[in-house]
C-alpha cells in the first residue's frame, strides 16, 4: 500500500513544474466556475436540475454536476460508465453537507478539487513517462508535458464536468505503470492489471481494453497463462458485467419508469409531437443498445482534418465551443491557412517521431492505445461527429511519440518547432477559453 502512494509523491524535479501546471489548471476551473456559478451554485431539486439547459462547452455534458447534486444514474451512463455514479456518490454527500452549511449548491467547487488533482497528476504521470521511460532530458520532457497542456481540447478536459479529466488520469496511469515495468523487466502484476481494469472500464467501458493491452505488452506469453486470464481478466469482466445489470435493474430502471410515468400523465391528452431526426448524426450500421451509435455516412478524411487532428489541438474562432447537435455544424474551416500548417506540422512531428521509435515496444504499446480509439472512431464512426470530445483518450500519444524524436535527434529545429507550437496553441487556446468564459 505504500509503494502505491509513492507513485503520488512528487519528486524534487517534478515540484516547479508541477506547480506551473496547477496554476494552469485552477485557472482554467476558475473561468468555468466563474461563468456558471450564479446559475448552478442555487440548489433545486429534480432529476437533471438546471445543468443540460444552462451548461454549454461543446459537446461535453454537465452529468458530473448533475450526479453529484441529485445523486441517481441513467441508462447511457450505467452501459458507457458503469461505476463513475459510485466514485462520484462520496462527492455527492460533501456536497449535500456544503448544502446543509452554506445553503448553496457548491457542486462546482466539490468537482474541482478532485478535477484538479487528476489534471495535475496526467501532467505529472505524462512527464515521468518521458524522462524515465522514453528517457529524453528533463528540458525535452517538460516542453513535451507543456505540448500536451496546450492542446485546446485537453485544456477544456481538465475544466469540464465530464468523465474525461478521470480517463485521461487513469490511462496515463496505466501507461506509467506499464512503461517502468517495462524498464525495469517486471511483470505486471495481475492484481494491479485487475485494480486498472475495474477503475478504468468503471469510468469508460471501452478503456478497459487497454488496460488488457498494457499487460500484453508488459508479460508477453504470460499474459495467457490460466491463472491470469481468470482473475485479471474473467473475473473484472464478470463483475463489470453484473454491476451493469444491477445498476440498471435497481437504480436506473426505476428512475426511468417514474420519469416516463410522469412525463405520460403530464402529456395526457395532447397530440403526440414526433421526433425529428438529427441531421447531423451519421447513419448508424444498425439498430440496437451499441450499434445506434455507429456511423458510417460521415467523411473520414474530413474528419481527421477539421476535427481529429484540427479542433482537438486548435480550438476553432468560428462557432466557438458550440454544440454540433445545436447550431455548430460538424464541419468548420479555420480562418487562415497558417492554422493548417500548424496542424500540419503536429502530424509531420507525430509521424516522424513515430519513426524514430519504431523499434521501441512502449512505443507500440501507447500506438496500441491510439489505433484501438481510432477503430472506434474513424472504423465503427463512434462519436465522429464531435470526436474531438474524446481527445482525452488518446491524445497524449503525440507528445510520447515526438518524444522518440527528440531522443534520436540531437537537432535543435524539432525543439524549437515544438516550443513555438506549444506557446501559440497556449496562447491561442487560452484567450478564446478565456474569452467564450468571461
Amino acid at each position: 500500500m505504500k509503494s502505491f502512494f509513492n507513485i503520488f509523491r512528487l519528486r524534487r524535479d517534478e515540484r516547479l513544474p508541477a506547480l506551473v501546471a496547477l496554476v494552469v489548471i485552477v485557472a482554467l476551473n476558475a473561468l468555468v466556475i466563474c461563468k456558471y456559478f450564479d446559475v448552478f451554485s442555487v440548489y433545486r431539486q429534480g432529476t437533471w436540475g438546471p445543468f443540460p439547459s444552462k451548461f454549454h462547452v461543446s459537446g461535453f455534458d454537465a452529468l458530473i454536476y448533475t450526479m453529484i447534486s441529485n445523486w441517481t444514474t441513467f441508462f447511457t451512463i450505467v452501459f458507457r460508465h458503469p461505476l463513475l455514479a459510485f466514485l462520484l456518490y462520496p462527492l455527492y454527500w460533501i456536497n449535500q453537507g456544503l448544502f446543509q452549511l452554506t445553503g448553496l449548491n457548491c457542486v462546482q467547487l466539490v468537482w474541482a478539487v478532485p478535477a484538479t488533482f487528476c489534471g495535475l497528476y496526467s501532467f505529472v504521470f505524462l512527464y515521468r513517462i518521458l524522462r524515465h521511460v522514453v528517457r529524453v532530458s528533463r528540458a525535452d520532457a517538460l516542453l513535451l508535458s507543456a505540448l500536451m497542456l496546450s492542446f485546446g481540447y485537453v485544456m477544456l478536459t481538465l475544466c469540464t464536468p465530464d468523465h474525461f479529466v478521470l480517463s485521461l488520469f487513469l490511462l496515463l496511469l496505466t501507461l506509467c505503470i506499464a512503461g517502468c515495468s517495462m524498464l525495469t523487466g517486471r511483470k505486471l502484476p495481475t492484481a494491479t492489471t485487475a485494480l486498472l481494469f475495474v477503475l478504468t472500464a468503471g469510468v469508460t467501458l471501452s478503456n478497459g481494453v487497454k488496460v488488457w493491452i498494457a499487460q500484453l505488452f508488459v508479460n508477453r506469453r504470460s499474459f495467457f497463462s490460466p491463472r491470469n486470464l481468470v482473475l485479471g481478466v474473467l473475473v473484472p469482466l464478470l463483475l463489470m458485467w453484473a454491476t451493469c445489470q444491477l445498476e440498471y435493474r435497481y437504480i436506473a430502471r426505476p428512475g426511468e419508469i417514474a420519469r416516463a410515468e410522469a412525463k405520460a400523465k403530464k402529456n395526457h391528452g395532447r397530440p403526440m409531437a414526433k421526433k425529428k431526426p438529427a441531421k447531423k448524426d451519421g447513419k448508424p450500421m444498425a439498430e440496437g443498445t451499441f450499434m445506434a451509435w455507429s456511423d458510417v455516412s460521415t467523411p473520414r478524411l474530413q474528419s481527421v482534418v477539421d476535427n481529429l487532428f484540427g479542433e482537438t489541438l486548435q480550438l476553432h474562432s468560428s462557432y466557438l465551443l458550440q454544440d454540433v447537435h445545436g447550431r455548430r455544424p460538424v464541419f468548420v474551416s479555420y480562418r487562415s491557412p497558417l492554422q493548417y500548417a500548424a496542424e500540419a506540422l503536429v502530424a509531420l512531428l507525430f509521424v516522424a517521431g513515430i519513426w524514430c521509435g519504431r523499434r521501441s515496444r512502449f512505443l507500440w504499446l501507447c500506438l496500441s492505445f491510439f489505433g484501438f480509439d481510432m477503430l472506434i472512431h474513424l472504423g465503427l464512426g463512434f462519436g465522429l461527429n464531435e470526436v474531438y470530445i474524446m481527445a482525452a483518450h488518446w491524445v497524449f500519444v503525440i507528445p510520447i511519440a515526438i518524444g522518440f524524436l527528440f531522443k534520436a535527434s540531437p537537432m535543435r529545429l524539432p525543439r524549437l518547432l515544438t516550443g513555438l507550437l506549444a506557446l501559440y496553441l497556449f496562447i491561442y487556446n487560452g484567450w478564446l477559453i478565456a474569452d467564450y468564459m468571461l
